[in-house]
């Protein structure tokens, strides 16, 4: 597969540039077993005061505390990456 045909089934199935489109059923935070993805491993969470500082988080849940334990809790807040990728000739 060319990097261009790569690049093109990446945006168009799995986000990129464009409408971000979710399930009827998504919720943007639950609760989730330990050992997996959860706020503990998060660049957002800041275990000292133990809050999120993510702005989008703070923005839908209108605090920055969590529900649950951070090894038990997991929001979906994805930022675009600024660069481009090139393809190679």
């Amino acid at each position: 597969m060319k990097l261009k045909e790569l690049l093109t089934t990446i945006v168009e199935n799995f986000g990129g540039p464009g409408k971000m489109v979710l399930p009827a059923n998504h919720k943007a935070g639950l609760r989730v077993p330990k050992g997996g993805s959860c706020c503990a491993n998060c660049k957002y969470w800041a275990p000292e005061e133990e809050v999120c500082v993510s702005t989008h988080y703070i923005k839908w849940a209108k605090t920055n505390t969590i529900p649950y334990a951070a090894d038990e809790y997991c929001t979906n807040w994805w930022e675009p990456i600024p660069k481009k990728i090139k393809e190679k000739e």
